[in-house]
């Protein structure tokens, strides 16, 4: 997947993680692979790597930087996560930051991809209704 490979390019690079993966998930480098058909989807990595260090450079020059397996694992979630529910990268980032996806990778990074996915969602429903004082929503 395109976006593993761009997230696992990020580490060879030594470009900071959380950083990267926010760069990516809310600037214009993923609103063009969220599309059906990208012609970006055909591209190398490297061209979104450096629509990343155009436009997120702030964001990925400093802090730790994870293994190249744990983000090439984020890209694909992230890529799945898209394909499965058709949200944008931003509303997805939205639900599951960088520090939610880094956790559930320690956690559960053998379980299938919906299912990390499923209680990631459930995660952010939780979230929300706490902080807008509700119990969580039953679907």
């Amino acid at each position: 997947m395109l976006q593993a490979e761009v997230f696992g390019m990020s580490v060879e690079n030594g470009y900071a993680s959380k950083g990267v993966i926010r760069a990516f998930m809310m600037t214009d480098a993923a609103a063009w692979p969220d599309k059906d058909f990208s012609r970006l989807q055909m591209e190398v990595p490297g061209y979104i790597m450096g629509e990343l260090e155009d436009e997120g450079s702030r964001f990925i020059r400093h802090g730790k930087c994870l293994p190249v397996e744990e983000m090439k694992w984020t890209g694909c979630l992230y890529r799945l996560w898209h394909c499965e529910t058709g949200e944008t990268s931003k509303q997805i980032y939205r639900q599951a930051n960088a520090s939610a996806v880094m956790s559930a990778y320690m956690e559960w990074r053998n379980l299938d991809g919906r299912e990390v996915i499923g209680k990631l969602k459930e995660a952010y429903t939780i979230r929300k209704a706490g902080r807008t004082g509700r119990q969580g929503v039953q679907k």
